[in-house]
């Protein structure tokens, strides 16, 4: 018996294995994120570590890689989080600085922000989003 589930389990891990987690999580559908409409602008979340070291934080928000995309944007936040209307299925990436004990640290993260037509997973066709969060937050 225990031969058995260890070679179902070992199978399916070889199975798997090859997927990471965000096009697993393209298997399995949270119909209330489904939208029966095609959106022309996908609402995209920057989140940002504000602290007392940081209560400022100047960002620049690009279309494609900072190095030789687009600046879309920069400025300042005061808040942990920022939302902004991009384009569905570009690429986008996000530069944010801060200090930490004295030295300037850049966080940089990236996205592409996908729209994929759903047909079968809801009671109705729908749309669904992924890519939608930019994380420039402080690792420590």
């Amino acid at each position: 018996m225990f031969s058995k589930i260890f070679k179902l389990l070992t199978v399916s891990l070889i199975v798997l294995a090859p997927y990471s987690c965000e096009e697993m999580e393209s298997f399995i559908v949270n119909c209330d994120e489904c939208y029966e409409l095609k959106p022309d602008k996908i609402d995209v979340r920057l989140k940002f570590t504000i602290n007392n070291e940081n209560q400022v934080v100047y960002f620049e928000l690009y279309s494609g890689n900072p190095e030789n995309g687009v600046l879309f944007f920069s400025g300042n936040t005061t808040i942990s989080e920022k939302v902004f209307l991009l384009d569905a299925n570009s690429y986008y990436s996000i530069k944010a600085y801060y200090t930490s004990k004295g030295r300037q640290i850049i966080v940089i993260d990236a996205t592409t922000v996908k729209l994929k037509y759903d047909k079968s997973s809801c009671s109705s066709p729908c749309y669904t989003i992924s890519g939608d969060v930019l994380d420039a937050r402080l690792r420590y």
